[in-house]
C-alpha cells in the first residue's frame, strides 16, 4: 500500500543535517529515535520540556528541550538544517508548545533555506476527522508526511523501517542487563501491561475507575498465580490504584525512559495493551513477542474511520488477538495463543520489513527536494 519507487542501497552522499522537534508524546519520541538511530543524519532533536525532563538522553543525538519559537528559528539560520522534521507537526499547537503563528514562521523559515518540511501524521491521513490537526493542514499540503510502517497510498506519504528495531541477541542481553535495577526479578518470567494516559483516562470515563482499578488488581494476583511477575506500566493515578499490588511482587511504574522501556518491552513473556495503534506494538513483535489486546484505544475511539485504516496498514489485515478483559488471564491459554502469533503477525513483519531503511528514505527526501 505504499507509494515508493526503487531507491539506491546507499546513504546519501552528504549525510543531511536534520532538525527535529519532537512533541508532548511518547510514541512521537519513540518514532524519533526508530527514524534516527544508526542513520548516517546529523541530528539534532529539540523535545518537549515534559518529555526531556523524563528521558533526555539519546546516544549519538544532540537532544535539548524545546524552549520557543525564537530557539527553533535560531536554529534555522544558523544550522541551515537540509530537513526540518515535525513529530508531529499537526498537534504542537493542541499541546500548547507553539502557537499557530509560531509553527507557520518556522515552516516558513525552514522553506525559506530550501529545508524540506516533514512531518509524521498519527492519524495516517484522517486529520480531517481531529479538529486540532485539522486547524493546521494547510501548513502540511506540500510536506512529506513520515511512517514508520505501511502507510496509505500517496504522493506524499512515504513510510520507511529502521532494521535495527530488531535487535541481535547480544544487544537484547545487554538490555536485559537493566531490568534487575527497576524492580524486575531475576529469572522470573513476567507479564508488562501497557495503559498509556490517554488510554487511562478513555477506560475510566467507559467503565469507572474503580471497575479498571479492579481489573488490573484481578491480572497482577494472575500473573503472580501463573509464577510470573506482574509489571504494571501506568500513569500515576493508576499508581494509586495499584499500590497494594506494589506492596508485593508486582512493579508499577509512572513510565520510564526510552531504554528501560525496551528492556521491558523485549523481555517480557506477554504484553497486554489497552491501544492498537501504540507505536511500540510492531518493535514488540518485530523481535518475537506476543501481544494481547484489551481494547482499540483512544485513537481509534476518538476517530473511528482510522481504525479499519490503520488494521489494513500496520496489520495487513490479520485476525488480531483481543481478550475480554471480563475474562482472567490464564497461563495455558496465553501460551497457546502466543504459538499462533508468528504466523498471524507474518504478513505485517513481511510489508515492514520490505520498506526502505531510513538512510533511503531521507536519500528521496532530498533527491525529490532537488537538493
Amino acid at each position: 500500500m505504499n507509494d515508493h519507487p526503487a531507491v539506491s542501497a546507499t546513504s546519501p552522499a552528504s549525510p543531511p543535517p536534520v532538525l527535529a522537534l519532537v512533541g508532548a508524546d511518547f510514541g512521537e519520541l519513540s518514532n524519533t529515535w526508530q527514524l534516527l538511530e544508526g542513520t548516517s543524519v546529523r541530528a539534532r532533536m529539540l523535545v518537549a520540556p515534559a518529555l526531556y525532563a523524563h528521558d533526555p538522553v539519546f546516544p549519538g543525538l544532540a537532544v535539548e528541550p524545546l524552549r520557543s519559537r525564537e530557539q527553533v528559528l535560531d536554529a534555522i539560520r544558523t544550522e541551515r538544517p537540509r530537513v526540518l522534521l515535525l513529530m508531529s507537526g499537526y498537534f504542537f499547537v493542541a499541546q500548547q508548545l507553539l502557537t499557530r503563528a509560531d509553527l507557520e514562521a518556522i515552516v516558513q523559515a525552514a522553506r525559506d533555506i530550501g529545508a524540506r518540511v516533514v512531518t509524521s501524521d498519527p492519524l495516517i491521513g484522517c486529520v480531517a476527522h481531529v479538529a486540532a490537526a485539522a486547524a493546521v493542514r494547510a501548513l502540511f499540503a506540500d510536506a512529506v508526511h513520515v511512517h514508520l510502517a505501511p502507510a496509505p497510498a500517496g504522493p506524499l506519504h512515504w513510510a520507511c523501517h529502521n532494521p535495527r528495531l530488531t535487535l541481535a541477541p547480544s544487544q537484547r542481553a545487554t538490555l536485559a542487563g537493566g531490568l534487575a535495577e527497576i524492580g524486575v526479578m531475576p529469572g522470573v518470567p513476567f507479564w508488562l501491561f501497557i495503559l498509556s494516559g490517554a488510554d487511562h483516562r478513555l477506560q475510566c470515563r467507559l467503565q469507572g475507575r474503580s471497575r479498571l482499578d479492579a481489573a488490573l488488581q484481578a491480572w497482577g494476583r494472575q500473573a503472580r498465580a501463573a509464577g510470573c511477575q506482574p509489571v504494571f506500566l501506568v500513569p500515576p493515578l493508576a499508581c494509586e490504584s495499584l499500590a497494594g499490588e506494589a506492596s508485593g511482587s508486582a512493579l508499577v511504574l509512572p513510565f520510564c525512559d526510552h531504554r528501560r522501556f525496551q528492556a521491558l518491552l523485549l523481555h517480557a513473556q506477554h504484553a497486554f495493551f489497552w491501544n492498537l495503534l501504540s507505536n511500540s506494538i510492531l518493535a514488540r513483535v518485530a523481535n518475537g513477542g506476543s501481544v494481547f489486546f484489551l481494547h482499540d484505544g483512544h485513537l481509534a475511539h476518538f476517530v473511528p474511520a482510522l481504525l479499519p485504516l490503520a488494521h489494513a496498514c500496520y496489520y495487513q489485515n490479520a485476525l488480531l488477538p483481543r481478550l475480554d478483559p471480563a475474562k482472567p488471564l490464564e497461563s495455558q491459554a496465553l501460551a497457546q495463543a502466543a504459538s499462533q502469533q508468528v504466523a498471524t503477525f507474518a504478513p505485517a513483519l513481511q510489508a515492514l520489513r520490505a520498506l526502505p531503511t531510513p538512510d533511503q528514505w531521507f536519500a528521496r527526501v532530498l533527491e525529490e527536494a532537488g537538493t
